[in-house]
């Protein structure tokens, strides 16, 4: 695989269905043949970096980074593979995605800003707590939210709007 300076994060659903992205400009591939060849997600801009990949399946799959000039953040999804890509509202974050998680029909975002809810498929969002920049995100439900950044980890039994620290 050709890569760029540095792999960010990897996604699949399965061993036939795998994604990474990079830090070089325009940088996502995607294999759907176990790592043995790799094919360029066409993105609808060029991207300085891609920073994050996450989904729930493979008609399901969010792609975070950032566009030049001045490196705003941006937030793809896809539904079909990789073969369509759409844009979602990013009039509210920003800065860069660094992590997602989305299920019960919510999705949540960390990047620079804090923690981030959307309960309709991302064509809106509310910044439910600021903080630090947060790096990642898990839960195993919209009541029961993992967020962590540099030296935090904090848990949210509320859907995000409090986070309250891990020891």
């Amino acid at each position: 695989i050709d890569g760029p300076t540095g792999f960010t994060s990897i996604w699949g659903r399965g061993p036939d269905d795998i994604y990474v992205v990079g830090d070089g400009p325009y940088y996502v591939q995607h294999s759907t043949d176990g790592a043995a060849t790799w094919h360029d997600v066409a993105m609808p801009v060029q991207l300085d970096y891609a920073n994050m990949v996450w989904g729930t399946g493979a008609n399901d799959v969010y792609i975070g980074g950032a566009i030049p000039p001045e490196t705003q953040g941006v937030l793809y999804h896809t539904t079909d593979g990789g073969s369509a890509i759409a844009e979602l509202d990013d009039a509210q974050y920003g800065a860069a995605i660094h992590g997602l998680w989305s299920g019960g029909g919510e999705l949540f975002a960390t990047g620079t800003g804090g923690l981030l809810r959307s309960t309709n498929g991302g064509s809106s969002w509310d910044l439910t707590v600021t903080a630090q920049e947060l790096q990642s995100v898990w839960a195993s439900a919209p009541d029961d939210l993992y967020a962590g950044g540099v030296l935090t980890l904090a848990h949210s039994t509320d859907g995000g709007v409090t986070l309250t620290p891990v020891s």
